[in-house]
């Protein structure tokens, strides 16, 4: 059924939330009583200060910041609240655009707080450089060597490296293809990634490799996540260090790593905020690990 985009405006407009869920509730992906949650605080003080919802302004912005940040006690909301509120009242603007109820997003460039980590990494750097020396002087262990190292150069996570084909590496331009764009390949990377490329039959600078080789076959030979982490978890004891997982090692990298949007494999859009994200992430470890500096 089509939209009611004249009652959707107006109710947005007013500050309606009563007149405006039931038109939206089925629309966006969010529980829908976790939504209506979410969402009544926003159109409360609206009603109340006579701030319209449905045009960008000033008075808004300052209003969506406001009540997203403050819980109902007048306490100071933790980060992952307060994106989780703007996050609501973003997907209803989306919607709103989309059908035509709003022209233009109130919430564009509107700042959230970084993503807080429950669970900040906790391998150190040089926990991280041993592992890589171990995996780096086994050649049975090319594989996983070439694996860590794409890791902390450029923040893959696990899902996206077990996905990886000989398709998705460039061996001309020395890229790697992701979902958000093309990465440049760090030096490290590529030097870590030549044993696989040898073994397949090629060189890193050749046009392609060999026709024998199918370029649909994926990098890496662990059949999923679980067969990574074993083999992870065996060379973490054998380097010796406590066992790292791969979120902890992919965390060190945004905490220890100068990472671009594009070597990190973010989206130009969202870059700016990824990396804030990123620098906090890496300032918070930093003090936890050293408080008195």
């Amino acid at each position: 059924m089509a939209p009611d985009i004249a009652r959707l405006s107006q109710a947005l407009a007013a500050a309606d939330l009563d007149e405006l869920f039931p038109l939206v509730k089925d629309h966006l992906r969010i529980r829908t009583d976790h939504l209506l949650r979410l969402l009544s605080p926003f159109f409360a003080q609206a009603q109340a200060t006579g701030v319209n919802l449905q045009r960008p302004s000033a008075e808004l912005s300052e209003l969506l910041s406001g009540v997203a940040a403050t819980n109902r006690n007048g306490t100071v909301a933790r980060p992952n609240t307060v994106r989780a509120r703007l996050g609501a009242m973003s997907a209803l603007y989306t919607y709103a655009v989309a059908v035509g109820a709003v022209t233009e997003h109130p919430m564009q460039g509107l700042q959230r707080p970084p993503k807080e980590f429950a669970d900040l990494p906790g391998t150190p750097r040089e926990q991280v450089q041993r592992l890589h020396g171990h995996t780096r002087r086994h050649a049975d262990l090319a594989a996983l060597h070439a694996a860590l190292v794409l890791i902390d150069e450029h923040a893959l996570k696990v899902s996206e490296l077990l996905s990886l084909t000989w398709d998705h590496l460039n061996l001309t331009g020395y890229e790697l293809a992701r979902s958000a764009g093309r990465t440049p390949l760090s030096q490290r990377a590529k030097d870590a990634l030549m044993p696989l490329v040898i073994q397949a039959g090629g060189l890193l600078g050749d046009e392609s490799l060999p026709a024998r080789l199918d370029t649909r076959r994926r990098l890496f030979p662990w059949p999923n996540e679980a067969t990574f982490r074993a083999e992870l978890m065996r060379a973490c004891r054998a380097t010796p260090i406590p066992y790292a997982s791969p979120g902890d090692l992919r965390r060190a990298s945004l905490r220890d790593h100068p990472h671009t949007p594009r070597s990190a494999g973010y989206a130009p859009e969202d870059g700016e905020r990824q990396l804030a994200r990123a620098t906090n992430l890496a300032r918070t470890v930093a003090q936890a690990l050293h408080p008195e500096e």
